[in-house]
């Protein structure tokens, strides 16, 4: 019976995928394509105000390289990014950031590699790498990611040595 059955729902389920509704493509007109940012724009950071960037030194970064963007229901889009580093420009920017769709709005950080790790910190560790897909909540602004650092807490015996040094990643909002 198997023999004869298989063959059967086989040739059936073909043949009803050749009388099926037609997969119709979406109108891409109705699909308005906008930049979050691109290598030309400039990277906030500690060292460079966007607006006037030949005022900073070292000079301003534009961005380079990307990563999986989230967005939100309200178009807040939030993605890794980092700039090109080198010889004689320094160590890349490496960090989390924002931008408001909705109102077009500035690129905003999050963290980078210059941000203070909060508390508890009782190094004044500053964030090392973020990750490479930062999260956002679906119905506010409520942007989340994992931040490796250096330490952040030493912990000193009675005798005021150093015993250990601790914390060396997080979950940051």
């Amino acid at each position: 019976m198997h023999r004869v059955a298989i063959p059967l729902v086989m040739v059936a389920l073909l043949a009803l995928g050749a009388v099926g509704p037609c997969i119709v493509p979406p109108d891409l007109s109705l699909f308005a394509w906008s930049t979050v940012v691109n290598n030309g724009d400039f990277m906030p950071t500690d060292q460079c105000d966007p607006a006037s960037p030949g005022a900073a030194s070292p000079p301003c970064r534009t961005f380079n390289s990307y990563n999986q963007p989230s967005v939100n229901m309200g178009q807040l889009v939030v993605f890794r990014a980092r700039s090109k580093g080198g010889q004689g420009i320094g160590e890349p920017v490496h960090g989390i950031y924002t931008r408001d769709m909705a109102t077009h709005g500035s690129v905003v950080r999050v963290f980078d590699r210059d941000t203070v790790v909060p508390a508890p910190d009782n190094l004044g560790a500053t964030f090392t790498e973020p990750p490479s897909f930062p999260r956002i909540d679906a119905s506010s602004d409520t942007v989340v990611s994992r931040g490796n650092h250096a330490p952040v807490w030493k912990v000193v015996d009675a005798n005021g040595t150093t015993v250990t040094q601790l914390g060396t990643t997080g979950i940051y909002t």
